[in-house]
């Protein structure tokens, strides 16, 4: 077998999802051309697909100095800094990749994504617009220039995004999810309870729905809906601290002070820095009656979070009982 036979079955296993031998038959296409760049590249993307994000740059680096004027290993070696939250190198190696050819929509893409990571709103939104402009059904940029919008609080144009999306992809959850966030950001508890409903309707895994609608129904006093969505979260992802603090506050509010001290103990847990669980904890020893638990735990909080002024009133309050 020559190069391009093994580079053919490579690509035929990894359709697949055969990775060993993906793996295999690309490394065996390297040892046959080792300047060959077409190889390194599809290796270097396989590793990035695996979680194995130091091989891929290896693989990108190689590539990139056999011949960098191809874009390809850029573009590889730009999204893997991008998952390894590498924002800045990410966005130096898709800058080449715009430079080197600037009608490529992920390039624009995958750098929208590095500055929305970095709260560069402007500048993501300006990427996603271009990507979006060279690729009109591109509905993932709508979702991401969606949440840019959310996060500037231009609930329209956000609402907007999110909308086409569902027009381009009436199946995608997450359109639908995100729409629903937007909705419950506004008050809008029907809209937003019905965007849920559909993202949980069209993929019963999307936990963070069940989360969020779960929020509503507390908001709305209609606990057991709430609790219910709050237990289905955590079934289906266990290791998302925000659920735990949620259904903890419930529990606390409806006077089950156990159940929530066990619930912000997880949270805390899953994330030490995490000041809502802190609060939490630390409000529910204050009602019964643990002072000294109730100041360790508000005091952490501040600690992580100083500009709570009104958990500073509170530990003030419980300081002069």
């Amino acid at each position: 077998m020559n190069f391009d036979d093994y580079l053919n079955r490579g690509q035929a296993h990894l359709e697949k999802r055969e990775i060993d031998a993906a793996l295999k038959d690309f490394s065996k296409a390297i040892e046959l051309e080792p300047k060959n760049i077409v190889a390194y590249v599809m290796r270097g993307e396989l590793y990035r697909e695996s979680g194995e994000c130091d091989a891929a740059i290896k693989d990108f680096d190689e590539a990139i100095r056999l011949d960098s004027g191809d874009f390809h290993a850029y573009l590889g070696r730009g999204e893997t800094y991008l998952e390894q939250e590498e924002c800045e190198k990410a966005i130096a190696d898709l800058d080449e990749v715009i430079r080197l050819d600037s009608s490529i929509p992920i390039a624009y893409f995958s750098r929208g994504e590095a500055y929305l990571k970095m709260e560069n709103y402007d500048n993501a939104i300006a990427d996603f617009s271009e990507a979006i402009k060279l690729e009109p059904s591109f509905n993932l940029a709508y979702i991401n220039r969606g949440e840019a919008y959310q996060d500037l609080e231009d609930y329209d144009k956000a609402i907007a995004d999110f909308s086409k999306a569902i027009e381009i992809d009436p199946e995608d959850p997450f359109a639908y999810f995100c729409r629903g966030e937007v909705c419950l950001e506004q008050g809008n508890h029907d809209k937003a309870i019905a965007d849920f409903n559909t993202a949980i309707d069209l993929d019963q895994g999307v936990s963070a729905a069940y989360v969020s609608r779960g929020t509503i129904y507390a908001e709305l006093g209609e606990n057991d809906k709430a609790i219910a969505d709050y237990n289905t979260a955590i079934n289906l992802d266990p290791d998302i601290p925000i659920t735990y603090v949620s259904r903890g506050t419930l529990y606390a509010d409806q006077g089950e002070n156990d159940k929530a001290i066990a619930d912000f103990d997880k949270a805390i847990e899953l994330e030490p820095n995490n000041p809502l669980a802190f609060i939490g904890r630390g409000q529910v020893h204050g009602k019964s009656g643990q002072k000294e638990k109730a100041i360790a735990d508000l005091e952490k909080a501040l600690e992580l979070e100083s500009n709570l002024d009104w958990v500073r009133e509170e530990l003030q309050e419980i300081r002069g009982k």
